[in-house]
């Protein structure tokens, strides 16, 4: 099951390089209509019973998520080579974030069921926060680093706690530790940049290792 559900997040890390959504699949609104309107809003909107309804909750993420990557790669044109780097580096490392959160967060919640919609809302997140990255918003919750690593020892505490000797276990215990690789990485990544920004990356990576912390139920 596992593999499975890490497959699905691959795929999904791909899906705004490669899917494009007609009018019709976002019931007459344009892309830039769907942005306009906000995760929230969009989401309610397109959940709507006269639509697709609750059950349209995970295909509604998937095309916000697209929605939001051709804004954010419209905005990318206006920007400087040194600046497309550091956005095209934050995409790699909130991928590969996003990755060993999930492998690791499926194999020791391998029973719950609400991973698919997880996965995709996770994949919005990342090219939300790239969007905020590239446009500051006014006022920015003030997230540190050690905020992420202070999570990351609740992670680290429930991982050992783990009893069994099966593939899922083990598993987590050998993936979960290369988070503080990635987290070292997103460090010396927005070194030097605004603080907005250091607090917007630190915001992403605290919420993919509450992926592993967070209890799961149903």
């Amino acid at each position: 099951m596992r593999g499975l559900l890490v497959a699905s997040l691959l795929c999904l890390m791909c899906l705004c390089l490669s899917q494009s959504y007609s009018d019709q699949d976002r019931f007459g609104k344009s892309s830039q209509e769907v942005v306009a309107l906000g995760h929230s809003q969009w989401v309610a909107w397109y959940c709507d019973p006269i639509r697709a309804g609750a059950n349209g909750r995970v295909d509604a993420e998937k095309i916000y998520c697209v929605a939001l990557y051709m804004r954010n790669q419209s905005l990318l044109e206006k920007q400087t080579a040194a600046d497309r780097k550091f956005y095209d580096d934050c995409q790699i490392l909130f991928a590969n974030a996003c990755k060993s959160a999930f492998t690791v967060g499926t194999s020791i919640h391998y029973f719950w069921t609400g991973w698919s919609l997880e996965i995709a809302q996770s994949s919005t997140s990342i090219n939300q926060t790239i969007g905020e990255l590239l446009v500051e918003p006014a006022e920015v919750k003030l997230i540190k680093k050690a905020d992420v690593l202070a999570e990351y020892e609740k992670g680290k505490k429930l991982i050992g706690s783990l009893e069994g000797d099966n593939q899922y276990v083990n598993y987590a215990k050998r993936e979960f530790p290369r988070m503080t690789h990635l987290i070292e990485s997103a460090d010396k990544l927005v070194k030097g940049r605004s603080g907005s920004q250091q607090a917007l990356t630190w915001r992403l990576m605290l919420g993919f290792v509450k992926l592993v912390t967070t209890k799961r139920t149903g």
